[in-house]
């Protein structure tokens, strides 16, 4: 739990310092950049080449110890995304480009709209 605390004060540091911009649910709504699981984590940032950054990782593994398992990560982006930008994105992350997060505790992860 310890190293995770200290993964939250990296994104914060870079949120603070704009390395990282967040989504927002809403346009007058707070931002969003992470959801915590008990060993999951999912990151949210704005989709452009000047967002894409491994660099709060990277502090993160060497701070810690730990290691990112690159291979089983992957990126998922809004349907306005450009499909260009997407796989540019996706190359230079370095990560599998995905339009289906599948399920999370037996729930779709992303669905349509709720009414």
């Amino acid at each position: 739990m310890l190293r995770i605390e200290k993964l939250i004060h990296i994104i914060e540091e870079a949120l603070a310092n704009e390395e990282w911009k967040p989504v927002f649910e809403r346009k007058n709504g707070p931002p969003l950049s992470n959801l915590f699981f008990t060993d999951d984590l999912i990151l949210f940032g704005e989709a452009s080449q000047a967002s894409v950054n491994k660099g709060c990782l990277n502090r993160f593994c060497k701070a810690s110890g730990q290691k990112v398992s690159f291979n089983k990560l992957v990126v998922h982006f809004l349907k306005n995304v450009n499909l260009q930008l997407k796989d540019d994105i996706s190359r230079e992350l370095g990560v599998s480009l995905t339009d289906n997060l599948g399920r999370y505790l037996g729930m779709l992860a992303m669905h349509g709209r709720v009414t």
